[in-house]
């Protein structure tokens, strides 16, 4: 009942979650003694097998469209503490399987994503077919930036999966011409204006998105190399695939880039122990505006 938020929409019940967070009573004994019943009843009240649907449209497409909608569905507040109940029981009986990150503790996304990289990395300096099927991704991304809101929005969805990029030059580039772009459209102003790029940032108070990816690829890598050996994002630095390397120079890998960015930030990964420490040496901050310094 802790981690409910006061001011949320009722279900079909129409009982709301101030009810059972209330000091007046004693909502925590009454709920025992009624989940007690239901579970010896083997029967659920009826209330809890119906839901009312809100659709949200999601402000983009054509409104006739049921596909621009996002569907949300007010339940019950009583059977969502009940499905906590359950939940964190069958948590304590029932282990999940590594490779379902994001659903781990202390696993997340990126372990994987990096995995992934790295073995398709090593399979194509080997010369070896390698095969990947993705499922559903249409629905994994939004399409549309918003570039009014860079630092929350635009930044995140453009440097997402950035901790595994073996970035190279024309990345960075490519990168930065996209950021300076929308800063000075947001800005109004263009080339013909004649106004550095610094004080365009500086204006807005970011900080240039190559040193954001640097920031984002040390404190992943402060993360790999205090996690346990068997974890999944410990997988694709210690594969090795068998074969030989092709004539000619490398592509860039992505120990590569890394061994670049501890160079450059003056880090060694013998720090990483040291959380607190890592994080201040690796940080980027963004500028202060004008309007901070007053």
């Amino acid at each position: 009942m802790k981690k409910m938020r006061p001011g949320k929409a009722t279900g079909p019940d129409d009982v709301a979650a101030e009810l059972w967070k209330s000091k007046f009573w004693y909502p925590a004994e009454w709920l025992a003694k009624f989940f007690n019943q239901v579970v010896a009843e083997k029967k659920v009240p009826e209330c809890w097998r119906q839901s009312t649907t809100i659709p949200i449209w999601k402000k983009k497409g054509s409104p006739t469209d049921c596909s621009n909608y996002r569907p949300i569905r007010l339940l019950s507040h009583s059977m969502k503490i009940f499905e906590r109940i359950v939940d964190g029981r069958i948590r304590d009986i029932v282990q999940l399987s590594s490779n379902q990150c994001g659903f781990v503790a202390g696993c997340g996304t990126i372990d994987a994503i990096h995995a992934a990289r790295l073995l398709i990395e090593k399979h194509r300096e080997k010369q070896k077919s390698v095969h990947i099927a993705f499922l559903d991704l249409e629905k994994a991304f939004d399409r549309r930036l918003k570039s009014k809101i860079y630092r929350a929005v635009v930044r995140p969805v453009a440097m997402y999966g950035a901790e595994c990029w073996p970035a190279t030059r024309e990345v960075e580039t490519r990168l930065s011409v996209m950021e300076t772009k929308m800063l000075r459209w947001t800005a109004g102003v263009t080339r013909m204006d004649r106004i550095r790029n610094d004080a365009i940032r500086q204006k807005f108070g970011v900080a240039p998105i190559a040193d954001k990816m640097r920031e984002a690829r040390l404190r992943w890598y402060g993360h790999f190399l205090r996690g346990k050996e068997d974890s999944v994002r410990k997988i694709g630095p210690n594969f090795e695939v068998i074969g030989k390397r092709p004539r000619g120079r490398p592509k860039q890998r992505w120990l590569d880039t890394l061994h670049a960015d501890l160079k450059i930030t003056g880090v060694y990964p013998d720090l990483a122990l040291d959380r607190e420490r890592w994080r201040h040496n690796t940080r980027i901050a963004d500028p202060a505006t004008m309007r901070d310094k007053r």
